[in-house]
């Protein structure tokens, strides 16, 4: 009866969503210039205007016209696109639906449950308001992928109201990825508390389900860090809520530029800027140091790659020039062939979410590689380590042969050693010979025969 219930109520809030709002969409301007609510949309999806639990927009999706996609959909050219995805569904209603029931349509190439479904758990407890939804909305409906179209969140990375941490508990960290932007922000290891286990014990940390135990961790806490795609994100973000614990949202990627704005963002909430300064000074001269190792080791016309949504800005950190972004969703055939076609020098895939095995297949002559992002293997801790162990796994890469996997120190090692046996038999062969043509043979029949040189 309760799963009826449930049922039925899913339906009521998606028969609402799509009638009711048709109210408010007759009403809903098209562009900045017309309506004053889309700076307050901006705000709201750049995470510049500060919401209690709420994951920033842009911390998934782009709207940058041909950029590559985060871990949702570009939304470049959605004012168009809305219209066309549910029959007879105005763009401003689809929009509202795709924020407060994001499951009630998924787009080619992603699956349910992917998009936080916390947004209508905000509005109902009065966090977000209904004016809230629809200046998202009034925004997202300027996006009509014009060349001159500009990405927000380069503006207003950094929110203006920043959550301050309260004091001395624990800082909790939803993954080993956070936790190392933590270190970087200043934080003392010694007080992270880590939520998911890393890499080495669950090679995708981001489907962790938390337990009673994990929630009871944010008792006394001072700030709590995550990237809002974890699959526990609402259940975490639920358990900041219920014991007041500010919270930062950093963006599920590594990148300079990114550590850089994330990990002021923390050192702002912590009080730890200077230290966070200089562990970024620190961090840009490894970064140019890694670079410098791997373009030593390899032209730049052999630095080009297919790279993985999740690793495109860390494989420009270390010199790559990427071609074409691959996944997050697994590759039909049909793309894999396309993508193999372009005979790139380099796969560049991501650990914890593989989709380039079947590009490697079909490309055999690439060098494939799997670079990672929270650390935990190989030694990993810091953000540091992970660009490292990254750098590591290409410069071994270097040395192999791609078909094989054998290195070419290997392959050398082995002909060498080939080439001296022949040598060796063949001057064994040349010795017999020389005594042969100098032997005469002798036959007694009766004492038989000697054999005389």
């Amino acid at each position: 009866m309760n799963r009826c219930h449930a049922i039925a109520s899913a339906l009521l809030l998606l028969m609402g969503l799509l009638v009711g709002v048709s109210m408010r969409s007759d009403t809903m301007a098209r562009s900045a210039e017309d309506d004053p609510a889309v700076d307050h949309g901006v705000a709201l999806f750049t995470g510049t205007a500060y919401m209690s639990g709420m994951v920033p927009c842009a911390t998934c999706h782009t709207v940058t016209p041909g950029g590559a996609a985060l871990s949702g959909p570009n939304l470049a050219g959605i004012a168009q696109t809305a219209a066309t995805r549910i029959h007879g569904v105005s763009a401003a209603d689809y929009l509202r639906l795709a924020i407060l029931a994001p499951d009630a349509y998924v787009v080619d190439g992603y699956v349910a449950g992917q998009m936080n479904h916390r947004y209508a758990d905000l509005l109902q407890t009065g966090i977000l308001t209904d004016a809230d939804i629809d200046a998202l909305v009034a925004y997202l409906l300027t996006l009509d992928a014009s060349p001159d179209q500009t990405q927000p969140l380069a503006a207003s990375r950094t929110p203006v109201i920043v959550p301050q941490a309260r004091g001395t508990g624990p800082i909790i960290a939803s993954t080993t990825w956070t936790a190392a932007f933590a270190r970087a922000a200043g934080a003392n290891p010694a007080d992270i508390v880590t939520i998911a286990p890393g890499p080495d014990t669950m090679r995708r940390p981001l489907g962790y389900v938390m337990t009673d135990d994990d929630s009871a961790k944010l008792n006394g806490a001072r700030l709590v860090i995550l990237m809002g795609c974890e699959e526990f994100a609402t259940t975490l973000l639920a358990a900041a809520d219920r014991v007041a614990v500010p919270v930062v949202i950093v963006t599920s990627r590594n990148g300079r530029e990114i550590i850089r704005a994330d990990t002021a963002l923390i050192a702002q909430a912590l009080g730890t800027t200077a230290a966070n300064e200089r562990w970024m000074a620190g961090f840009d001269r490894l970064l140019d140091d890694l670079q410098a190792e791997i373009a030593q080791a390899l032209p730049a016309d052999q630095r080009q790659a297919l790279v993985h949504h999740f690793q495109l800005e860390a494989a420009e950190d270390l010199g790559f020039t990427p071609l074409v972004a691959f996944g997050p969703a697994p590759l039909p055939p049909d793309e894999i062939r396309s993508l193999a076609a372009l005979r790139p020098p380099w796969i560049l895939d991501n650990y914890h979410t593989v989709q380039g095995t079947g590009i490697s297949a079909a490309a055999p002559d690439a060098h494939y590689v799997q670079l990672i992002n929270f650390p935990g293997i190989d030694g990993t801790v810091t953000l540091e380590d992970v660009y490292r162990a990254n750098a590591d796994r290409i410069l071994a890469a270097i040395t192999s042969d791609p078909a094989s996997g054998q290195s070419v120190q290997q392959i050398g090692a082995v002909a060498e050693m080939v080439l001296g046996v022949f040598l060796t038999l063949a001057v064994l062969g040349a010795l017999i010979a020389s005594l042969t043509t100098r032997t005469q043979m002798h036959c007694d029949n009766e004492v038989g025969c000697d054999f005389v040189a």
